[in-house]
């Protein structure tokens, strides 16, 4: 089941750093139906909110 959540945590990274999406929409993209839940699991894996990651790239 980690490496599963890993996938989508990974997949969710591209998808920040290559589209427009919000970070709601692609939380809901990669499986997560808790944006929340998403944000949180995110920041644990990169150390960084997915906002804060999208906005360090523009």
């Amino acid at each position: 089941m980690e490496y599963v959540k890993q996938l989508r945590l990974n997949k969710a990274k591209i998808l920040l750093a290559t589209t427009s999406l919000y970070v709601a929409e692609v939380a809901d993209k990669v499986g997560f139906s808790n944006q929340f839940h998403f944000s949180r699991q995110f920041k644990k894996m990169f150390g960084v909110s997915p906002s804060d990651y999208q906005g360090s790239l523009v």
